[in-house]
Parts: structure tokens; C-alpha cells; sequence
């Protein structure tokens, strides 16, 4: 009914840096396929404990200038930033980044204090993969006669703090340039 394709690359960047590029194409060949609408996306990340904000000091950042789960929960935003101790001297984290062109770009992003972070493709409403929709690579953004399949992608990078980072750059991280 709904057939997947993925694709994940690595890139090493400066230092201890590094980053995870995940793209899911999905292409329905027999009948429209309805993904259901839900807070919690296909894409999503358990930080370790010590990098939680509740009781750990951690914290959450996003690209509309939200902090936290009050300030960052199920709103939409371009990018997610979960950083936090993960030894009494070092500082970690996770940025999770919406691609401008997946659907219902910016999306919300589902957050919680105690560690959980995910990005919510079909929140608040569901998502059609239409019969034999299918999207062709973004960056040249060919799509089929059909013109509704679904291609997703999101970046993962480890950075310590990046949304201090991200910030800098006026709301844009780095790391986007060229994709």
C-alpha cells in the first residue's frame, strides 16, 4: 500500500561535530494513503537523562526564540535545539532541523522537559500520500504528473549548544547551506 524509500549520510564537520541526514520518500501505488494527524512525528529523540532540563539543567531552544517545554511545545519552528550536561564539564546536544521543503513546513514540535523532542509532520491535522504521488530529489524539485508524494527530510546535528550557533546565523543554521 505505502512503499518507503530512505536514505542516511553522515558528514563529519569541525572538531567533534558531525551530521545526520535523513530523508524518507514515501510513494503510494495502489490508493491514497491518509497519515493520520498526531503530536508525535516520525522522527523523534530520547535525550539522556543528565541533558533533560527537569532537574538537570538543560535546555530546549527553538528558532522562533522559544525556551523549554512551556515555550516550545507543539509549536511550529524550523529547527529544535535539546542541550544539556552530560558530565559535570562538558556540555551536549541534539538540534533537529525541518527542511523548507517538507510538507507543512514549519512544523510543530512536540517537546517535553524530561528529555523527549520530536518534530510532528501531521500535527494538528493528517497528511495525503497520494496514489502514485512521488517527489523527485528537493534540491532539484521535480516532482511526477502527479505532483503529491511526500518526501521528508530532517537534520540531526550534534553540537553541543548549536542554537547559540543557529542564532548567530540569523535563525539559519549553517549546516542547511547547500541542501
Amino acid at each position: 500500500m505505502l512503499h518507503a524509500k530512505r536514505r542516511v549520510s553522515v558528514k563529519q564537520l569541525a572538531g567533534r561535530e558531525w551530521l545526520l541526514l535523513l530523508e524518507l520518500q514515501l510513494e503510494a501505488r495502489t490508493a491514497d494513503v491518509p497519515l493520520g494527524g498526531t503530536p508525535f512525528g516520525m522522527l523523534g529523540v530520547r535525550m539522556a537523562k543528565t541533558i533533560g532540563v527537569r532537574g538537570s539543567g538543560g535546555t530546549i531552544r527553538n528558532s522562533e526564540g522559544g525556551a523549554d517545554e512551556a515555550g516550545c511545545f507543539r509549536k511550529p519552528a524550523r529547527w529544535m535545539d535539546y542541550s544539556g550536561p552530560i558530565t559535570p564539564t562538558a556540555v551536549e546536544g541534539i538540534a533537529l532541523f525541518d527542511h523548507p521543503q517538507n510538507p507543512n513546513h514549519p512544523v510543530p514540535f512536540h517537546c517535553r522537559n524530561d528529555g523527549w523532542m520530536g518534530a510532528a509532520l501531521t500535527f494538528p491535522g493528517s497528511l495525503i500520500v497520494k496514489k502514485w504521488g512521488l517527489l523527485k530529489r528537493c534540491e532539484r524539485r521535480a516532482k511526477s504528473a502527479a505532483g503529491a508524494g511526500r518526501k521528508v527530510r530532517h537534520l540531526w546535528a550534534n553540537e553541543g549548544d548549536s542554537w547559540r550557533k543557529v542564532k548567530r546565523g540569523g535563525g539559519r543554521s549553517p549546516l542547511c547551506a547547500g541542501l
